[in-house]
């Protein structure tokens, strides 16, 4: 028969610690067994068998008094916990190593350290970390103010097909969701659930040219923007590697021709070294042939170079053009100018593919990718179309409207950029160049007589105007690759996994600025997830205590006798 049907009460860890501390004070102040046992409602033999188990642990006594105490009981509640939310949800590192851990710091004394007792503790965070989610996206969706957003989506096949959506500004993940298929209806239940119950409008959706994705703009409504990075990547695929193709080949050729031109040499010096009758051979004609070919092989090898470099750098230079505002000055570009800028590369993509005779397909790459060039030119006329539509909103007059869009907005935008940019150097200068551009904005709105509470909500509505411009779901792909560690990981990652990391990411990971996604896209705190943890996870169990084996003069007892490996009399079941 278990425990439980004895009519036993599950009394808790924490409230035994309080229970011994309640008894230990009153033995301290002069009671007897008796009356202490009487004042916490123990039995005494259960309070004799906590001090001993207290005893035979292996600690100083400074530690069984701190861990064993209700304070202690509750650092080691919050510790573990801790550990697996950070190990293994955010890191992926796995029980293993939480039990790792316990170990080194001898923590395992107090706390159990077993396989099966943590895979229970991360079975418990997992399905509290979910309910925690829809907790709060119920609560902070209600306190949201309506806002306009983009959305970012994409797919990844991992663990079958994996539909992912993110608000690119606050870096949320809307929907991170297993899928029977990706068709353009999947996609619009997806993302119109995520997005069910709160106040925001979709304005624009941000992917590959994928027909589903497209098919999920009009459905929402909102307009469709190219992704950058897949025009690059089209571009990268048809000519890097015919190119590097092109430069081995002619790295081996140089490689063979000097060894010619050694040979010829070596020839020459064995020949005078040791030479019989006859006329010599021409030496110098097969060393000027050598010679020759070499410095030909030499040329075709910084030939194909050049091209190789050349087109890296037209590949480079689509994302450097591909921004509404010019990055060295700050001025304002329209869609126009960049497109003639865009289209100059493609020309020089093509002429490079044609000097070093690319196949057909490597040409069929490039128009491919040529193709979406309108509709870059599209998404750029769409953000100057938006952000005079929200600067005409704030009635201001012509010249501080102007001031808006001219300095404030491009500053706002270069802030952004060099957040992004890859070099120290690179950011320094961007920061620079919008230093100085909202420098000069703010001061023409103070010499217009603007007080500073309206500068300060013209800089917002700049900042907002800014955010609308998003040219990439790098976003999605940097999730993708995070979902891939995972599974490499786990490799199985299933559906409340799933969810539990999209808590982890949305309200648990931070920027540098200390805010958490959900914080940036609901304009709210969360509650503190590890609070919410600490009281829906049940404490940590001790260690289980090795059983022990009875001797032969015990087994051959009387049948029903009780004996030191069969005692159930512990720290939480107590009879009713």
């Amino acid at each position: 028969m278990r425990v439980q049907d004895r009519g036993c009460q599950y009394r808790g860890r924490e409230n035994v610690a309080q229970l011994a501390e309640d008894y230990a004070k009153a033995r301290a102040g002069g009671a007897t067994e008796r009356d202490a046992a009487d004042s916490t409602g123990v039995a005494r033999s259960t309070q004799r068998y906590w001090e001993a188990r207290v005893a035979g642990i292996d600690a100083s006594d400074v530690e069984k008094a701190f861990f064993e105490s209700p304070a202690g009981v509750a650092f080691l509640h919050r510790l573990v916990v801790a550990l697996h939310r950070v190990v293994v949800f955010c890191v992926g590192g796995g029980i293993r190593q939480v039990i790792r851990i316990l170990h080194l710091t001898h923590v395992s004394r107090f706390v159990g350290a077993s396989i099966g007792t943590h895979h229970g503790i991360e079975r418990d965070v997992e399905n509290e970390l979910g309910a925690y989610g829809k907790t709060e996206r119920a609560r902070l969706g209600q306190l949201m103010a309506p806002k306009a957003i983009t959305v970012c989506g994409d797919e990844n096949f991992h663990e079958g097909i994996c539909l992912v959506a993110i608000e690119p500004v606050s870096n949320f993940l809307l929907a991170e969701t297993y899928v029977e298929n990706r068709t353009a209806e999947t996609w619009s239940a997806t993302v119109v659930e995520a997005i069910k119950g709160l106040p925001v409008t979709v304005e624009q959706v941000t992917s590959d040219e994928g027909k589903a994705l497209l098919s999920l703009a009009r459905t929402l409504n909102a307009r469709h923007a190219t992704d950058l990075f897949h025009v690059q990547y089209e571009t990268s695929g048809a000519m890097s590697l015919p190119l590097a193709h092109r430069v081995n080949v002619a790295s081996d050729t140089v490689d063979e021709a000097d060894a010619q031109v050694t040979r010829a040499k070596e020839q020459r010096a064995a020949w005078e070294k040791s030479h019989g009758p006859g006329r010599p051979p021409n030496f110098d004609l097969r060393e000027c042939a050598v010679d020759e070919g070499l410095v030909e092989a030499k040329l075709a090898l910084e030939e194909a170079t050049q091209w190789q470099a050349d087109a890296r750098g037209a590949r480079r230079g689509l994302a450097t053009d591909y921004h509404p505002v010019d990055l060295a000055t700050g001025e304002p570009r329209t869609a126009e100018q960049i497109a003639a800028k865009m289209q100059e590369r493609f020309d020089a993509l093509k002429r490079i593919a044609t000097e070093a005779g690319l196949s057909e397909r490597s040409m069929a790459g490039l128009a491919k990718a040529e193709r979406l060039l309108p509709t870059l030119k599209a998404s750029l006329a769409f953000f100057h179309e938006r952000v005079d539509r929200r600067v005409a909103a704030l009635t201001l007059p012509p010249e501080q409207a102007g001031i808006v869009t001219t300095h404030l907005v491009p500053a706002a935008y270069l802030e952004r950029a060099a957040n992004r940019a890859q070099l120290a150097a690179d950011k320094e200068a961007l920061r620079d160049t919008a230093h100085e551009r909202r420098r000069a904005g703010l001061h023409a709105l103070l010499a217009a007589g603007v007080d500073e509470p309206q500068r300060d909500q013209l800089s917002t509505v700049a900042a907002e105007c800014a955010d609308l411009f998003q040219r990439t779901s790098s976003c999605v792909e940097g999730r993708n690759g995070q979902h891939a560690l995972h599974h490499h990981h786990l490799h199985q990652v299933s559906t409340t996994r799933l969810e539990a990391l999209t808590v982890i990411h949305n309200y648990v990971i931070r920027r540098p600025d200390g805010t958490t996604a959900a914080e940036r896209f609901f304009g709210h705190k969360p509650n503190d997830l590890l609070d919410h943890l600490l009281k829906t996870v049940r404490v940590p169990p001790r260690p289980r205590r090795a059983a022990q084996r009875p001797s032969p003069a015990v087994l051959h007892s009387t049948p029903g006798a009780r004996t030191p490996g069969n005692s159930w009399a512990g720290e939480c079941w107590t009879k009713s």
